[in-house]
């Protein structure tokens, strides 16, 4: 498919639409306002397609394996009820308005062109649990302390790694996973004192 069936039932709650050739929407969702979960892997987005009215009540969102390098803030409405985003392979360099997904639960975007996170980006986050940012060139480890309360799982393979900051890995007291295989760590960091397991991945 190139474009979007137009006669998508208004009362639908899931729209699977991977491993086609889409690369817009054209307001083509626009009228199913019940939508929880959108597929839209494996397509031609070069940019995230404005889902203002489509994505108001998404609960799970699929958009890996694009072309995709932004995701402009009109085009991204406020989800009070998202769960799951899934942004892996894509071309993004920037993450999106975070404030807009507040709520989210699992955020992956590995395998993106992301090379810096701000701690101010992820403030907003409530109770994210799974941070998935391997294979994107940060070159050293993000402070991601903002999510310390809540962080259960937390993947930075192949991002560049030569150090692990102490007084940033300290507060992560929720983490179960870290994951840290190829990087270019010489020597163990020292990990949080965890009350849970840790599962600490190296390699």
């Amino acid at each position: 498919l190139t474009a979007v069936p137009t006669d998508i039932p208004s009362t639908v709650t899931q729209v699977k639409l991977a491993g086609n050739a889409l690369s817009s929407l054209d307001g083509s969702l626009d009228h199913i306002t019940l939508l929880e979960r959108l597929d839209l892997y494996s397509n031609k987005f070069t940019t995230f397609p404005d889902l203002r009215n489509a994505g108001v009540n998404l609960k799970y969102l699929y958009f890996m394996n694009n072309d995709m390098a932004e995701i402009p803030a009109a085009h991204l409405p406020d989800m009070p009820s998202i769960e799951i985003i899934n942004m892996y392979g894509n071309k993004l360099t920037a993450l999106p308005d975070t404030s807009k997904i507040a709520n989210v639960l699992y955020f992956i975007i590995h395998y993106n062109d992301i090379k810096q996170i701000c701690p101010t980006e992820l403030t907003p986050f409530t109770r994210l649990k799974s941070f998935a940012i391997s294979g994107n060139p940060l070159q050293v480890f993000p402070d991601v302390t903002p999510l310390a309360g809540t962080l259960t799982y937390l993947g930075l393979a192949e991002v560049g790694l030569t150090a692990v900051p102490r007084h940033l890995i300290e507060p992560l007291t929720k983490l179960t996973t870290l994951d840290l295989s190829k990087n270019k760590l010489t020597t163990l960091p020292h990990l949080p004192n965890t009350e849970l397991p840790l599962s600490l991945n190296f390699k």
